[in-house]
């Protein structure tokens, strides 16, 4: 894995997510709209193979329960 590899993994799972639900925040409470971001097992259980993506996942868990208690 390279570094570019970890941000775009990053950018894609973590960064856009979390700064596309700021963006519309108005707009869903407005409409009383829901947020739905998907996830895997790997962002709980950690595997081989996979030790970019994992954390990518569990990141994502976090960011959409903080957002959703804002």
């Amino acid at each position: 894995v390279t570094e570019a590899d970890w941000d775009e993994l990053h950018q894609s799972n973590v960064k856009a997510p979390f700064f596309l639900t700021q963006a519309l925040a108005p707009l869903l409470t407005a409409a009383c709209g829901n947020v739905v971001n998907i996830v895997d097992l790997h962002a709980f259980v950690p595997a081989k193979s996979f030790s970019a993506y994992c954390p990518q996942k569990a990141a994502l868990v976090a960011v959409t329960q903080s957002l959703a208690l804002e």
